[in-house]
């Protein structure tokens, strides 16, 4: 399933990463308990340790974007997906660059938004049924939901829990 790769990937990501702040962590004390570092240092250290940060970041990025436009099919329908197919327009802007509305603990990007009808938003329809056509992924979510794309070229949600990659 393609749910579990995911994860796979992003578990192998994270050590690496877990793995150098460490061995960074330790160079840093290090030097601490045997000399007496200068103000280049502390700059140096901050610096290599905002750089893995980024870095964490953009892998993350890296993974989401690596499965847009993969092909993939549904195979069950057990896990469901926590959005409701409507609910009243409550628009949080964050950072002035993402848009996204507040249902009860979620956050729902704006790109999962059909359209709205006055206060009402409505979301794409959701997959359910398991059917043998494709699915070509436009958008990840979260690394457990997906904006796909049918043959008909209707955009729809689907969890990953629930579908297998084909290409």
């Amino acid at each position: 399933m393609i749910y579990q790769y995911i994860h796979l990937l992003r578990r192998r990501m994270l050590m690496f990463h877990l793995i150098v702040a460490i061995a960074l962590l330790m160079f840093y004390y290090g030097i601490l308990i045997y000399s007496d570092p200068s103000f280049w240092f502390y700059t140096i250290f901050l610096m290599l340790f905002i750089l893995l940060l980024t870095s964490l970041l953009v892998s993350m990025k890296k993974i989401k974007r690596s499965l847009n436009g993969k092909i993939i099919k549904m195979i069950t329908n057990q896990e469901v997906i926590p959005y409701p197919q409507k609910f009243k327009d409550d628009m949080v802007e964050i950072g002035g660059f993402f848009k996204g509305y507040r249902y009860r603990k979620h956050m729902i990007p704006d790109y999962l938004v059909e359209f709205r009808e006055g206060k009402t938003l409505y979301l794409y329809p959701h997959v359910t049924e398991i059917s043998e056509s494709p699915l070509t992924i436009i958008r990840v979510h979260r690394f457990e939901l997906a904006l796909v794309k049918d043959e008909q070229d209707k955009k729809r949600i689907v969890h990953l829990k629930n579908v297998q990659l084909v290409s």
